[in-house]
């Protein structure tokens, strides 16, 4: 059986457009937020195995999860997450005497 060509260029045009598009790349956001949290959750583990339990984590957040730039909006996120998951987990790593330090390139912030 032979495949029907399209008849004219909008018809090609058209069936373009009602394709659904590939997944994005996340690559960003695999490396930039859930390094952080797997990061996190590891360090936890072994810090409750310290002989004195606790120690510090950091995290690099970026300026760009603050105020974020329209030419790289998955970064501004994956950053913003990074920045909102250290205050999140704050109360938690306290019941452990752990604290988390989220840097950014000009400013650094703690959160205990």
């Amino acid at each position: 059986m032979c495949e029907q060509k399209p008849q004219n260029k909008d018809e090609n045009e058209a069936e373009r457009l009602d394709r659904v598009p590939p997944a994005p790349n996340l690559a960003c956001t695999d490396v930039d937020f859930k390094g952080v949290v797997y990061g996190t959750q590891l360090s936890i583990h072994f810090m409750r195995k310290n002989p004195v339990p606790g120690g510090k984590i950091i995290a690099t957040a970026s300026v760009a999860g603050i105020y974020p730039h329209e030419s790289y909006p998955e970064y501004n996120g994956a950053k913003a997450a990074v920045i909102n998951f250290a205050r999140g987990a704050a109360p938690v790593l306290k019941l452990v005497s752990a604290t988390h330090t989220t840097s950014c390139e000009e400013e650094q912030t703690h959160y205990y």
